[in-house]
């Protein structure tokens, strides 16, 4: 487990590319050019993210990442603070399993060990 979120990080942070929304789909801004990737993001998931967009910057900042296992998308937003969990929401808003420390200091993690083997990519990260 901590080698596949060792890997997860070294993906996230080696990103360089700031998501920008749009209605049908998500376009990724690299300094002049645009490209459209031909994912849709699940409402509560853009909800989430401009909720983010208002809050004070997080020290890590925020990355939203997207896995795919079996057809089926899970999303996975940073809780942004110690001592909570992080969760995993499905494609249809739903939370899936958490994971994270919690205030007793307790390590949970109730996410199957199947996720391990999704694909992922960033969908947003918080470049501000």
């Amino acid at each position: 487990m901590k080698i596949l979120m060792l890997i997860i990080f070294s993906l996230l942070f080696s990103c360089k590319s700031q998501i920008v929304e749009s209605d049908a789909h998500i376009a990724i801004k690299e300094e002049t050019e645009t490209m459209e990737i031909k994912t849709q993001i699940p409402q509560c998931i853009s909800e989430r993210i401009e909720e983010i967009k208002n809050e004070k910057i997080r020290n890590p900042p925020t990355i939203v990442t997207e896995y795919k296992l079996n057809g089926k998308r899970y999303y996975l937003i940073p809780s942004g603070c110690c001592d909570q969990y992080d969760y995993i929401i499905d494609e249809n808003c739903k939370i899936v399993c958490s994971k994270g420390v919690g205030i007793d200091g307790k390590f949970k993690n109730t996410c199957a060990n199947e996720l391990k083997y999704a694909s992922s990519n960033v969908i947003w990260r918080d470049l501000r």
